[in-house]
């Protein structure tokens, strides 16, 4: 994107998209507050059966487009929706439709330390409709970029939402930004980035 101060590529995020290249070969995937399509590219550029891309802003969502075909990748075997992800995934849990993959990196959702007991709220909320739209067996990846959410308080919002939605969920991995981010041993706060990723596992009624 020429215009702003955001470039769409979040360098911090290449190593959690390489993984995500890595695991969704063959799988269906969604990719949820997708921005320029970071994450889609390389799950659809590692095997990804199908690849839907959410995201609010319609530029982003044509940026998102416009990746694709300069990396190669068939536009007509995945989808694109300018849509609020929590309207998507109302209408994907209304229609049935499910996920071997979903990816949720939202933007912010705590500003400040104040803000901090709405952000969680809202963080369970939404990975729990995630987990909503996910296949028995499935895969999370959620992120937080929020610095005032630490590890802990990150860990405990998905394992609550998982309990919501009666998901039991197993801790594949958990990392962070990379080395060139680094982080002083006196400000933890620097810490700003989790990304998780979680089987999804379903509980019997």
């Amino acid at each position: 994107m020429l215009a702003g101060q955001k470039t769409g590529f979040f360098l911090d995020q290449r190593e959690n998209r390489r993984l995500v290249g890595e695991l969704a070969r063959g799988l269906s995937v969604a990719n949820l507050f997708a921005y320029t399509g970071g994450f889609s590219v390389y799950a659809a550029r590692g095997g990804a059966r199908r690849v839907e891309t959410v995201d609010l802003a319609r530029p982003a969502i044509d940026a998102a487009r416009e990746n694709f075909r300069r990396n190669g990748l068939p536009l007509e075997a995945h989808g694109f929706f300018a849509e609020d992800a929590f309207a998507w995934l109302d209408r994907t849990v209304a229609s049935r439709t499910r996920y071997d993959l979903v990816i949720v990196d939202p933007p912010s959702f705590a500003p400040s330390a104040e803000a901090l007991p709405r952000a969680l709220a809202a963080y369970t909320d939404l990975f729990a409709r995630a987990l909503a739209v996910a296949v028995p067996g499935g895969l999370l990846a959620a992120a937080s970029c929020s610095s005032h959410v630490d590890e802990r308080a990150f860990l405990g919002v998905l394992k609550e939402a998982g309990r919501r939605v009666r998901r039991p969920l197993r801790l594949l991995g958990l990392a962070g930004q990379p080395a060139d981010h680094p982080v002083p041993p006196g400000f933890p706060e620097g810490r700003y980035l989790k990304f998780a990723v979680l089987r999804a596992d379903c509980r019997d009624a």
